[in-house]
């Protein structure tokens, strides 16, 4: 299974920015229908994509379309279009008009990715990320914290974002999604920044992160691929794990002194997952 360490955000309706993105060695691109562009232009930037798309060869293409209902139009002129391996669906909240357009996304063989971007969405997580169909998940950062009111740069903020991305994650893992991507950093110029919060992401169990510059692929490609020591943690988890099963001992002591058992096993499993992939 295919596993993507970033998601590039392209605007639709730019030619000029889809001809430097199919330039780019990329993960995964999102050419974007909604807050990347101007009402006016939505007609020309779905036009874009139906001749566009199959261009994006050795990247995993992705759309974000507009909101339900406006979605389930988009959807329906991009459906037979092969090449696009998933569409996102923004603002998303557990209604019965987003549960049938999960439904026919799915069916029609294409992963499912919500961003969870609304207080209502937030507070009811559980419900939606239980929608069959559902795979990926992003955390819409911007758009929350606009309908809240605060301040993502204050420092107040910052601590109590920890425990909503937090939050995301054990819901997401609880519902066996597949991706759980990092919210869009607008501040691209700052890479030393962009830098800390995808190990923050990385360690709170995001899988990815969402860009909008290709300066910063590079730094998310590293942040969310497990370190050589950490590889080689794991894979010495497995052989110790292995030589005192086979001695009847469940848990067992580290060289370091800590406990080990079934648990820690998982982690170092995850690890080299990750590194596979």
């Amino acid at each position: 299974m295919r596993r993507n360490k970033h998601y590039l955000y392209v605007p639709a309706d730019s030619q000029r920015k889809i001809n430097s993105a199919l330039k780019l060695k990329l993960g995964a691109v999102i050419l974007d229908l909604e807050d990347g562009v101007a009402p006016s232009q939505k007609q020309t930037a779905l036009e874009n994509i139906i001749s566009n798309a199959d261009m994006f060869t050795a990247t995993e293409l992705w759309v974000r379309l507009n909101q339900v209902p406006q979605a389930e139009s988009e959807f329906a002129s991009l459906s037979g279009i092969s090449n696009i391996a998933g569409f996102w669906i923004p603002k998303a909240e557990p209604t019965n008009e987003l549960i049938a357009l999960v439904k026919k996304i799915s069916e029609s063989g294409k992963q499912v990715g919500v961003l969870m971007e609304t207080a209502k969405g937030y507070v009811k997580r559980q419900q939606l990320l239980s929608i069959m169909g559902i795979t990926h998940l992003q955390l819409g950062e911007y758009d929350l914290a606009g309908e809240l009111g605060i301040d993502l740069e204050s420092e107040v903020v910052t601590r109590a974002m920890a425990s909503v991305r937090l939050e995301t994650v054990i819901a997401a893992k609880a519902n066996s999604i597949r991706d759980v991507v990092g919210a869009v950093s607008a501040n691209y110029k700052n890479l030393d920044q962009f830098n800390q919060s995808c190990k923050d992401l990385a360690a709170l169990g995001f899988d990815s992160r969402a860009c909008i510059h290709p300066d910063q692929l590079a730094i998310a490609d590293t942040a969310f691929t497990p370190t050589p020591d950490q590889i080689a943690w794991a894979e010495e988890v497995f052989a110790r794990f292995e030589e005192n099963d086979a001695r009847g001992a469940g848990a067992y002591v580290e060289k370091d002194g800590s406990m080990a058992d079934a648990a820690t096993v998982r982690a170092a499993r995850s690890i080299l997952e990750k590194a596979k992939s």
